[in-house]
């Protein structure tokens, strides 16, 4: 009874890639604005619905499954469920589609099952459907997650499949499941190791929200029975499993309100955001007993790796009728942050606001301005440099390339008190940030530093300027520099194929707004920094080809970026931290966003 033992029945499931195709299609509505896209398809009992990414508010866009109100209430009677991927439409990224499940009577652990006592249930143990937006492709959804060593007995789908994974299991394949992301990039959860853990075929890992269990939270579960421990809440689900009769062994989990926010991880990497809502969430919010709209933090992580919006919010709307016809409906899905964030990794690539992707070369040894913003400005040193791709197998593909990397970044911030922060931090120095803080005239250094092999963090906070470095293993660090508008992770990492690259680094950066960046008096500027401009339109430029054995890059945001490259050099003779180029906002009291009529 130490394992989670309960029953799914999924008497229709669509799973298959070739079939999902069949059932979705896109649908681009323009409204006036032209800021909504929706992917219209066919999910069983459910009848038509629509996967929307809705810019219509530009400070809060959303993504969400819309359905019939009275088709979703209706899923408690039904007989058979479904497992459907829909294509999220591409101006809500790094989702690549939603992932939407439902079993028959879908319910799991935690839970007390004291509903079959006449009582409330206590935890998760109200039927609900996952509403997963992934980062991954279907396929590659599938390729990552489909085998793994299960629970026997255990929760099976309606092909017969058990799909719970053993979380005692050691074989290399199953432990994938159990991999953790860094600390930072899973802020707000936690796994949650009881009832045999939450590692499900085809999902990933299920993170529990922190505030789900906490004392009282549906999540946490106390007992004074048996065991003194969760096993007796699962004893009492078994005794109605096994008997049909509800035995006490005095265990009870918090009570729910009926959604939750999940993250959805595998292999060290977090592959999903995922809204957990009941079938009587709609019941709620028609009776006010929710708010309607109903909202609930997402926890925002402090480091993320992807480009793109993240979620800030889950969101839950009944929506009324507009007209003759028309059926009342239901939303949903994530609020997502104002601005997404941007990033630049590798060769130096570079993926701006929007998904516009260029490639910039840069000049071997040279300063350039990658974010400038009201007091803040961000510079990276462009290195030229060889390095192998490819394995040494008889039949692995190999190629050389003289490219370039970023090999340290110059961070300045001005503090609302009048404090200049700057802070250097190297690649092949990842485990210590030189850091300066000078106020009236007075210099004040300090060397912050952290292991050189174990996980451990150190963080600094100047006024509103926070300066945190990582070391999240032994193979990577990383510096996060925030002021309040703008968050910005400089990670020191290998180089692909490290040791026959000689064990190279590189920096890579992801550049995330805390507000609505675009808005603001001083629009950011910076090869990276002009994409934010809220336009919701993606500027590609050159790219390098790759193709040839020998690859020399020469990309330098042709096509992408305001101006000429040697703009936003920054003079040597000013000193790695100056913000002075061409487009400098430093010390803007004004400024728009870039001009398009001047993009080379």
């Amino acid at each position: 009874c130490d394992r989670l033992f309960f029953v799914v029945v999924r008497a229709m499931t669509v799973r298959h890639s070739c079939l999902r195709r069949l059932l979705s299609f896109l649908l681009v509505v323009a409204t006036a604005g032209g800021s909504m896209t929706a992917t219209n398809s066919t999910i069983p009992h459910l009848g038509d619905v629509k996967l929307v990414c809705d810019h219509l508010d530009g400070a809060a866009p959303k993504l969400y499954l819309e359905t019939s109100a009275d088709a979703w209430l209706a899923l408690g009677n039904v007989t058979d469920g479904f497992d459907v991927s829909i294509e999220v439409p591409p101006e809500c990224p790094p989702f690549k589609h939603a992932f939407v499940t439902y079993a028959v009577g879908q319910s799991h652990p935690p839970w007390d099952f004291r509903f079959a006592n006449g009582e409330a249930a206590g935890g998760y143990g109200v039927p609900h459907l996952d509403v997963h937006f992934i980062t991954k492709r279907v396929d590659e959804r599938e390729a990552l997650t489909a085998a793994c060593t299960t629970n026997n007995p255990g929760p099976v789908n309606s092909f017969g499949e058990l799909i719970q994974c053993s979380d005692t299991a050691t074989d290399a394949t199953t432990r994938k499941f159990f991999v953790l992301p860094p600390a930072d990039e899973i802020t707000g959860f936690e796994q949650d190791t009881t009832f045999g853990d939450h590692a499900i075929k085809y999902h990933g890992l299920h993170l529990l929200p922190s505030s789900d269990m906490q004392p009282g939270g549906p999540a946490s579960c106390v007992s004074t029975g048996p065991t003194g421990t969760w096993v007796d809440c699962q004893m009492q689900f078994v005794s109605v499993v096994t008997t049909g009769t509800f035995v006490d062994h005095n265990c009870t989990c918090g009570l729910w309100d009926g959604t939750s926010p999940i993250l959805n991880v595998f292999n060290g990497e977090v592959i999903g955001n995922e809204v957990m809502p009941t079938i009587s969430i709609v019941e709620k919010l028609r009776n006010n007993v929710l708010p309607n709209p109903y909202y609930e933090p997402f926890p925002e992580a402090k480091a993320y790796t992807t480009w793109g919006y993240q979620p800030v919010q889950t969101y839950h709307q009944v929506i009324a009728p507009t007209g003759p016809g028309f059926i009342e409906g239901f939303r949903v899905g994530l609020v997502l942050s104002a601005t997404p964030a941007g990033s630049i990794t590798g060769d130096p690539h570079f993926q701006g606001a929007h998904g516009e992707r260029f490639d910039f070369a840069g000049v071997n040894n040279t300063l350039y301005a990658l974010l400038s913003a009201s007091g803040f400005a961000v510079n990276g040193l462009f290195v030229r440099t060889s390095f192998v791709m490819g394995g040494t197998c008889k039949k692995c593909s190999q190629k050389l390339v003289h490219g370039s990397l970023i090999a340290a970044v110059y961070f300045r911030a001005r503090t609302s008190a009048g404090t200049t922060v700057t802070a250097a931090y190297e690649a092949d120095a990842p485990s210590r940030v030189h850091l300066t803080a000078l106020t009236d005239g007075v210099a004040a250094t300090t060397e912050v530093e952290v292991s050189v092999k174990s996980p451990d963090a150190s963080q600094y906070t100047i006024d509103e300027v926070s300066v945190r470095l990582a070391r999240k293993h032994a193979r990577e660090a990383e510096l996060v520099v925030a002021n309040g508008e703008f968050a910005v992770a400089a990670t020191s990492r290998f180089l692909g194929w490290a040791e026959r690259n000689g064990h190279k680094k590189r920096l890579d950066l992801t550049i995330k707004p805390l507000k609505d960046v675009a808005r603001a008096k001083v629009a950011p500027h910076g090869l990276i920094g002009q994409t934010f401009d809220g336009d919701s339109v993606a500027v590609d430029g050159m790219l390098d080809d790759y193709s040839p054995a020998v690859v020399h890059t020469k990309a330098m945001g042709e096509g992408a970026i305001e101006g000429e490259p040697s703009d936003y050099e920054i003079r040597r003779a000013e000193g790695p931290f100056s913000p002075a180029f061409k487009f400098s906002r430093f010390a803007a009291q004004a400024a728009p966003t870039r001009r398009d009529d001047d993009v080379m």
